[in-house]
């Protein structure tokens, strides 16, 4: 069986990450570092729980309800 290449980097998935199979657990920690890093410098703590993000990301968005 051929190996699946990632879809970021085009080089076969030797360790695929844990939540996409179609990306390496290279580039999978390195996207994950840089969200983190955009969100800190948006002010947004990245080890706050995904529905706090949300609702800060929405607040500063101002969405008409």
């Amino acid at each position: 069986m051929a190996s699946k290449e990632c879809v970021i980097c085009d080089e076969p998935i030797a360790t695929p990450s844990e939540l996409d199979d179609g990306i390496c657990a290279d580039c999978d920690g390195a996207a994950v570092a840089e969200t983190e890093d955009e969100l800190r410098s948006a002010g947004i703590d990245p080890d706050d729980e995904p529905v706090v993000i949300a609702a800060e990301v929405m607040r500063r968005i101002n969405l008409p309800s």
